[in-house]
């Protein structure tokens, strides 16, 4: 093998290591968010229909508050 064909390798292997880390450095991040949403979901879930129409939201729309929260508290953090 010449140096030239040992860089190539070198440089193939480094740039699959790296897209294996943003890959799963992308899946941790998601996991993480939706824990989140999860969590929020369950403590809104324990609120009663009163609290929840004092807060303005109905029990159905619990899941799309809680992406959207979730999704606008990493915007903000951006």
């Amino acid at each position: 093998m010449t140096a030239d064909t040992i860089r190539r390798h070198a440089f193939a292997e480094s740039r699959l290591l790296q897209r294996i880390g943003a890959y799963l450095e992308t899946l941790a991040e998601e996991r993480a968010r939706n824990r989140i949403i999860r969590e929020t979901r369950i403590e809104l879930s324990k609120l009663s229909d009163r609290e929840l129409a004092d807060l303005g939201i109905h029990r159905a729309a619990i899941p799309r508050i809680a992406r959207e929260a979730t999704l606008a508290q990493e915007a903000n953090r951006a």
